[in-house]
C-alpha cells in the first residue's frame, strides 16, 4: 500500500516530467569540470542530470528517500544527502561542501525560515560562486499560490543578500 508521500512524490515526478529545466539558463563557462553544484530539494534528479551532462561535479539534498532514489537512478555519480531543509542546522552539519553553483527551484515556498535559509546556502558557496533562486512570487494574488512565496517574503529573502 502506498503512503501519503509515495502518492505526492509520484504526482511530483509526473509534474516535473512535463517541466522544461531549459527555462534556467545555467552559467556558461568554457569549464565546468571540478566545479560542484547542489541542487536543494532535488527531487526526482532531472535538474542533476543535466548539471552532470554539463560537467558539474553534482550533489543533491532532499527529504524524501523515494526523491534519493530517482535521483541516484539517473545520476549514479551523484552525492546525494537526505535532508529536510526546514532542519537549516542539519544542512549544514551534513553537507561539508562548498559550491560554485546552488540552485534551489520551484520549492522554497514549501520551507520554514526562508531567510536563514538563504543566508546558510550562501554561506556554502565558494568565492565567485553563483546561488540560483527559481521560484514564483505571489503577487497581488496573482501567481500559484501552492508553489509561490508572497512579494514580502522574497523582499525578506532579499535582505539575506545585503
Amino acid at each position: 500500500m502506498k503512503t501519503n508521500l509515495h502518492k505526492i512524490n509520484e504526482h511530483w515526478d509526473e509534474v516535473l516530467k512535463k517541466a522544461s529545466y531549459a527555462q534556467i539558463n545555467m552559467p556558461n563557462s568554457n569549464k565546468t569540470e571540478n566545479k560542484k553544484a547542489l541542487d536543494i530539494c532535488c527531487g526526482n534528479g532531472d535538474l542533476l542530470l543535466r548539471l552532470y551532462e554539463e560537467g558539474y561535479m553534482v550533489y543533491g539534498v532532499d527529504f524524501s528517500e523515494h526523491g534519493i532514489k530517482s535521483a541516484r537512478d539517473k545520476v549514479k555519480d551523484a552525492t546525494l544527502y537526505k535532508v529536510d531543509m526546514n532542519d537549516i542546522d542539519s544542512f549544514v552539519k551534513r553537507v561539508n561542501e562548498c559550491f560554485d553553483l546552488i540552485v534551489l527551484q520551484n520549492s522554497l515556498a514549501f520551507l520554514d525560515n526562508k531567510t536563514r535559509l538563504c543566508k546558510a546556502v550562501t554561506n556554502k558557496l565558494n568565492p565567485g560562486g553563483m546561488f540560483i533562486i527559481d521560484n514564483p512570487v505571489l503577487i497581488d494574488g496573482v501567481g500559484v499560490p501552492a508553489l509561490s512565496i508572497t512579494k514580502k517574503e522574497m523582499e525578506d529573502i532579499e535582505s539575506a543578500f545585503k
